[in-house]
């Protein structure tokens, strides 16, 4: 039974697995880029705070994909349904936190952090784009 359940994932929810690989993928070298950057030209505080702001999208994106492809097929359409849901809350839920957690941190400087977590986030957006079937 249980690699039948294999089987129904790696066919159906291949593709949408495939897509959040290269969303975590091009969200995490934005990161990193981002980091980079504002350690070169600002500092490194301002290089601390771009890295919390992409860890502050991948993670919680990172955490939503584990749910959205946990299940597959339509006679679990029901637990497909569910897992989505529990896995949007949980995403927003960290989202908030990490950035309650961040702004314990006296330190933070908010451009690189925003800047950071606007351009990690236009990532999700570009692949989801580019992977649309027309």
């Amino acid at each position: 039974m249980e690699t039948t359940r294999n089987l129904v994932l790696s066919v159906l929810a291949k593709p949408g697995i495939e897509i959040a690989k290269k969303m975590l993928v091009l969200q995490f070298l934005v990161a990193i880029f981002c980091t980079l950057m504002a350690w070169l030209f600002i500092s490194g505080v301002g290089a601390i705070s771009a890295l919390l702001g992409g860890v502050t999208v991948i993670l919680p994106n990172l955490l939503f994909v584990t749910y959205a492809f946990r299940y597959a097929g339509a006679r679990q359409i029901q637990l497909v349904y569910k897992s989505f849901q529990r896995g949007s809350k949980l995403k927003l839920a960290l989202t908030i936190v990490l950035f309650l957690l961040i702004f314990r941190w006296p330190n933070v400087q908010a451009m690189p952090l925003f800047g950071t977590f606007v351009l990690t986030m236009l990532g999700q957006w570009i692949v989801t784009i580019k992977s649309r079937d027309y």
